[in-house]
């Protein structure tokens, strides 16, 4: 956890960094991966209080998700929380 304290949100850019290298070149399991980022760091965001990042960031999941993924309904049904 060295670093955390001096730059909370390091952490966050760098996953948000790693979203493209290193993903699958399989087109389809590249979407899925992506899927879940997206989801998990908007909750991410959540935890550290920033609706409007995480709002950015789920509504991706929910568009983007393949039907069927838990992600996209969780998505889903935060982004409804969420709302005013």
């Amino acid at each position: 956890m060295a670093g955390t304290a001096a730059c909370p949100l390091c952490g966050i850019a760098r996953a948000r960094e790693g979203l493209g290298p290193g993903l699958p070149v399989d087109p389809v399991e590249r979407r899925e991966r992506r899927c879940e980022t997206v989801f998990y760091l908007g909750e991410h965001a959540l935890t550290r209080n920033d609706r409007a990042g995480a709002a950015t960031l789920i509504r991706e999941a929910a568009e983007n998700c393949p039907v069927g993924f838990l992600e996209r309904a969780a998505a889903i049904g935060e982004l409804k929380r969420l709302q005013p």
